[in-house]
C-alpha cells in the first residue's frame, strides 16, 4: 500500500508526460486508461479531479472526453468513477460551461451511463435544452455536432427501449421541419432517420412524416432528392397504414402531375402504395378521386393546348413562340403521366373501383373523340384509351357472365 502511494505521488508529478504521449500516438488510448486505472487504484477521486485539473487547467474535460471511452471498457474503474461522483462531478461543471466540448462529454454521459444521467430529471431536460440552442446556433458546425450526437443517443437508447427514445425522436423531427429550408441539413437529419428506421422496425413513421408533408404542403416548399429519397424508403416500412399511405400518396400525387423533376421518381413509390392498400376501402376511395381529378387535368390540359396555338400562330416573336413550345412540352408529358397513373389504378383490377371509373372513361374518351382537333393531334391517346376502355369492358362483360351463370346453377 506504501510502495502503490509513493508509486501514485511519483506518477502525479509526471502525469503531464503520459498527456503528450496520448496527443502524438492517440491510439494508445485504451493502454493509457488501463495504466490510468492501476495508478488510480486507491486514489481516483483525487487522480481524476485535482491531479487533472492541476496539470490540465481548462483542458480537463478534452481529455476526459477522449479517455471516456477508454475509461468505460475497464470493468471496475467504469463503476468507480460512478460511486466516487468523479462523473456526476464533471458533468455539473459542464451543465454551466455549456460549450462544445461540454456537450460532448455530456453526450457520452448520456450514452454509457443512461441510468445515473437519468436519476435526476433536471439534467436530462437541462441538457436536452442545451443541445437545442446548439442546434439553432449560426455556426453549422456546432448544429451538426449537435444533431450528430443526438441521433446516437437516440440509438443507444432506442436499443435499451428507453423511454427518453420517444422523446428525443419528436425533438430531432421537430429539428428536421426546421431546418427543412438548408438541404445539406436536411439530407444529413433524413438519412440519420432513415438509419435508424431501418435499424429499428417498431418505430412510429407517422411522427416523422406527418410534420414533414404538412411541411411541404402548407407552405409550398420545393421537394429536393433527399425528400423522394425518404418517401420511397418509407412506402414498404411496416409500420405504414392507411391513413398515412393516404396522405403521402396525396403529396406524391401532385409531385408526379406538377413537378417534372421529380415526377419520375414520384411514380414509384405511389404504385408501391396503390398496389399495397389496394384492398382498403379508403384507398379506393382516394383511388377514385385521383382518377377522376386526373382525367380533368387531362382535358383541361388539351383544351389550353387548342387556346396555346391560336396565340402562337398571332405572335410574331420567336422568345414567346419558344416559351409556349415549352410549356406544350412539359403539358404533353404531363399528359402521358396521368394515362400511366389511371392505367395502373384500372389494372389493380379491383371491380367495385373499376366500375367507378368507367362512366370517367368512357365519357373522356367520348369527349376526346367528339373534338376534331383532339383526335387529330391525340390520335395515339385516344386509341391507348380506347384500348383500356375495351379491356375493362370485356373484364365487365366477363364477369357479369359469371354472376349470370352462377345464378343460373342455383
Amino acid at each position: 500500500m506504501e510502495m502503490h502511494q509513493v508509486g501514485y505521488e511519483w506518477f502525479c508529478t509526471n502525469i503531464n508526460a503520459s498527456f503528450m504521449c496520448l496527443q502524438r500516438h492517440p491510439y494508445l488510448v485504451s493502454q493509457l486508461c488501463e495504466l490510468f486505472g492501476q495508478v488510480s487504484r486507491y486514489n481516483v477521486t483525487d487522480f481524476f479531479t485535482v491531479q487533472f485539473k492541476k496539470e490540465l487547467a481548462d483542458k480537463c474535460v478534452d481529455m476526459l472526453n477522449t479517455l471516456f471511452e477508454g475509461l468505460y471498457s475497464q470493468k471496475t474503474l467504469k463503476d468507480e468513477l460512478l460511486s466516487c461522483g468523479v462523473i456526476q462531478y464533471w458533468a455539473s461543471l459542464c451543465i454551466k460551461q455549456g460549450d462544445l466540448v461540454s456537450l460532448k462529454y455530456l453526450s457520452q454521459y448520456w450514452m454509457y451511463y443512461p441510468i445515473q444521467f437519468e436519476e435526476d430529471q433536471n439534467l436530462p431536460n437541462q441538457y436536452l435544452f442545451m443541445m437545442k440552442k446548439a442546434s439553432r446556433d449560426q455556426s453549422k458546425v456546432l448544429r451538426y455536432f449537435s444533431l450528430n450526437y443526438l441521433f446516437r443517443i437516440l440509438e443507444k437508447l432506442a436499443n435499451d427501449r428507453n423511454p427518453y427514445a420517444a422523446v428525443l425522436y419528436k425533438k430531432l423531427t421537430f429539428s428536421l421541419i426546421e431546418n427543412y429550408d438548408d438541404v445539406e441539413m436536411r439530407e444529413f437529419i433524413m438519412n440519420n432517420f432513415m438509419y435508424l428506421i431501418q435499424r429499428f422496425s417498431s418505430i412510429p413513421i407517422d411522427i416523422l412524416i406527418e410534420p414533414l408533408v404538412k411541411q411541404i404542403i402548407m407552405n409550398d416548399t420545393l421537394v429536393n432528392f433527399p425528400d423522394m429519397k425518404l418517401f420511397k424508403f418509407i412506402v414498404g416500412h411496416p409500420k405504414m397504414r392507411v391513413r398515412l399511405a393516404i396522405i403521402l400518396l396525396d403529396l406524391l400525387a401532385k409531385i408526379y402531375l406538377n413537378n417534372p423533376i421529380y415526377s419520375s421518381l414520384a411514380f414509384n413509390p405511389i404504385q408501391i402504395l396503390l398496389a399495397r392498400f389496394a384492398e382498403s376501402q379508403l384507398l379506393r376511395e382516394y383511388a377514385f378521386k385521383l382518377a377522376k381529378i386526373s382525367l380533368a387535368l387531362h382535358y383541361n390540359s388539351l383544351k389550353s393546348r387548342k387556346q396555346q396555338q391560336k396565340i402562337n400562330d398571332l405572335s410574331i416573336l420567336s422568345t414567346i413562340q419558344q416559351l409556349n413550345n415549352d410549356q406544350e412540352i412539359f403539358h404533353a408529358q404531363k399528359r402521358a403521366q396521368i394515362i400511366e397513373l389511371v392505367k395502373f389504378i384500372i389494372n389493380m383490377q379491383q371491380d367495385e373501383l373499376n366500375e367507378q371509373i368507367k362512366p370517367l372513361i368512357c365519357h373522356f374518351y367520348l369527349e376526346l373523340k367528339s373534338n376534331k382537333d383532339n383526335r387529330q393531334r391525340s390520335c395515339q391517346l385516344t386509341q391507348i384509351c380506347s384500348g383500356i376502355l375495351k379491356k375493362q369492358l370485356a373484364l365487365f362483360s366477363n364477369n357479369g357472365n359469371k354472376r349470370r351463370n352462377s345464378k343460373k346453377r342455383q
